[in-house]
């Protein structure tokens, strides 16, 4: 989940920069304002999920080498 919502916006932002910069794409028309709306939703998105993985993961293993008393 954290890894395809990282690169959906990264093929999002991918897509911005070659819609406007090689193909001259009208940004303001249809499915554009999503596309470059969710880099902007998705990437802190990520971060968070990545941090809170780090973490559930640090407890986990911190709980397994205290021999899982708690």
């Amino acid at each position: 989940m954290v890894v395809s919502t990282i690169g959906l916006s990264i093929i999002c932002f991918l897509a911005v920069i070659l819609g406007t910069g090689i193909f001259h794409a009208v940004v303001t028309e249809g499915v554009w304002p999503i596309v470059i709306a969710f880099p902007l939703v998705g990437l802190p998105i990520g971060f968070i999920m990545i941090v809170t993985l780090i973490v559930v993961n640090m407890r986990a293993r911190r709980r397994e080498a205290q021999g899982g008393s708690r």
